[in-house]
């Protein structure tokens, strides 16, 4: 999910403009995915840099957000899709969290196309959690040093239990990761 605002722009339309579209391609790609069989889609719906755009950006892509929930909620268990959520959930507003909990909770049980809404979400972020973490508990005594491998670090992540992604689409054009954990891969561009 990115490009939103540049595509609006580029259409000379205002920025909640793209991201209403966005929505609707949100809507095509979660459809695709599960008519194709694929397992888990994670869309990385808003980052942690994205709390510096401005303050009625940001609250209409938190209200575009709660909507979205609501209005699609139905949907996803009329067609088996269980989401998730990663990232700094509790840095949404509350009743965008009390929501996306509502949500959660609906379609824990659903086994198809599972959904990874990426919330607040950075890279960088999700490994710091994680080291304090384990901090933590090895202050605690629950961890040693030498038990730290990279099995055990994984448990510490938000994307636990998410395979690692086989293949990241850039919506925008653009060529960087943008804070995303899975790593520093050379970007090919295929034409």
């Amino acid at each position: 999910m990115d490009g939103n605002g540049r595509w609006a722009k580029q259409k000379l339309l205002n920025r909640i403009s793209g991201h209403l579209k966005g929505v609707d391609a949100v809507r095509e790609v979660v459809t695709a995915c599960r008519e194709l069989g694929i397992k888990i889609l994670t869309l990385y719906a808003f980052s942690t840099e994205n709390w510096k755009r401005p303050k009625d950006e940001v609250a209409a892509l938190m209200g575009l957000l709660k909507e979205y929930l609501i209005k699609e909620g139905g949907e996803m268990l009329q067609n088996n899709i269980r989401l998730r959520a990663i990232g700094k959930i509790e840095d949404l507003p509350m009743d965008v969290q009390e929501t996306l909990q509502e949500t959660l909770k609906k379609t824990e049980r659903c086994d198809g196309l599972v959904l990874n809404l990426a919330l607040s979400y950075s890279g960088r972020s999700e490994i710091i959690h994680a080291v304090q973490r384990l901090l933590f508990e090895s202050q605690l005594g629950k961890v040693k040093p030498e038990e730290v491998t990279l099995h055990r670090f994984s448990e510490y992540l938000w994307t636990r239990g998410i395979p690692d992604p086989d293949l990241l689409i850039r919506t925008s054009g653009e060529f960087r990761i943008s804070n995303f954990s899975c790593g520093r891969w050379p970007i090919r561009r295929s034409m």
